[in-house]
């Protein structure tokens, strides 16, 4: 049936073994083999046994996590991914509120779940390796599920691939660990230096840019989102500032694998200025430790903010899509159908 399909285009630079520093190609892997070995390891597995990481659940965090749906590959090397998001639950209950309930007044009813299904919703991610370029469709949800996509895939690349991970013995409570990174599979020993990165790079178009760039006088504030990681040396520095200017906090938080951090505080620019904040965001943005949650947004004085990922390509289209239930899609046939676009599509950023 048509459906209405809305596309988002992102660049996809970084997807394979590098070392842990440095702009520099990768040492081995790539796009293509990455998602090749995730079709090999997710034959046949249940798809419960397909969640690459997990979230560590306190009192300030939503535990989610993702599950391997399907996957489809075009004989020009696009892939077509599908991914099962899960919504937490409350125990064995999934609690909801009337959208016509009056605030102050609500009620919330619970609904039983079946203990051997996930809740969640479905997201699908179109990917060119051919031209590093990933695209997000929307088909029914409001969720992108990016940052879910970029988390589950570098997981699956940090401890699953079976072509290039070398597991040692388990940890005392089962836990999983690496000895290093190999060439394929014929190779033994771990190349020394090598690191897992899938990094995915928002695409600016220059209209938006522009307009910041002519209004760079009405600018008066900056806000910036960033998510800093445990596993990045230079992030504990980073962390500790945030923690010194936060010296009221009687328990300071500690750095989860991924902490997001957001900062606003005045600020003018000249437009040279505006040219190099812009450049210096676009390097960070495709780095190795950029993530999809990283942003730049700039207040003007008219009380408008526009922030620079979300000036990344977008499009849609009415697409014959295949749905197999009243969630899933036939990705084989969804993804013969996007190659009609792809010209398009790719030309957007």
């Amino acid at each position: 049936m048509l459906t209405d399909v809305k596309i988002w285009l992102y660049e996809l630079p970084k997807c394979g073994y590098f070392p842990f520093r440095g702009d520099t190609p990768p040492l081995f892997g790539g796009i293509s083999q990455a998602f090749d070995a995730l079709t090999a390891w997710a034959a046949g597995k249940q798809l419960g046994q397909t969640s690459t990481f997990s979230v560590p659940g306190d009192n300030n965090t939503i535990v989610g996590g993702a599950y391997f749906l399907d996957i489809a590959k075009h004989p020009n090397g696009d892939f077509l991914v599908g991914l099962w998001n899960r919504l937490p639950g409350n125990k064995n209950n999934i609690s909801s509120v009337g959208v016509g309930d009056v605030v102050g007044s609500a009620s919330a009813a619970e609904t039983k779940i079946d203990l051997n299904r996930i809740p969640g919703i479905a997201t699908y991610f179109w990917v060119m390796p051919s031209e590093a370029r990933i695209a997000c469709l929307r088909l029914k949800h409001d969720s992108q599920g990016l940052e879910t996509f970029r988390r589950y895939m570098l997981a699956f690349l940090k401890y699953y691939n079976p072509q290039n991970v070398v597991l040692g013995p388990p940890g005392p409570n089962g836990e999983i660990v690496v000895d290093g990174y190999r060439q394929n599979t014929t190779t033994v020993t771990p190349t020394a230096g090598a690191f897992p990165k899938f990094s995915v790079k928002s695409i600016v178009l220059p209209g938006d840019v522009s307009y910041l760039r002519t209004n760079a006088a009405a600018i008066d504030k900056v806000l910036t989102k960033t998510t800093l990681s445990s596993e990045s040396p230079g992030d504990w520095e980073r962390w500790q500032k945030v923690i010194d200017v936060s010296r009221f906090l009687r328990t300071p938080p500690p750095l989860r694998e991924e902490s997001l951090v957001r900062l606003e505080f005045p600020m003018s620019f000249t437009p040279q200025e505006f040219d190099e904040a812009v450049a210096n965001w676009q390097q960070r943005d495709g780095s190795t430790d950029a993530t999809a949650e990283d942003d730049l947004g700039f207040h003007l004085t008219s009380g408008e903010i526009k922030w620079l990922s979300r000036t990344h390509p977008r499009t849609g289209y009415q697409i014959d899509v295949t749905w197999e239930d009243a969630e899933l899609v036939d990705v084989k046939h969804l993804l013969s159908q996007l190659q009609a676009y792809r010209t398009a599509v790719l030309a957007l950023g």
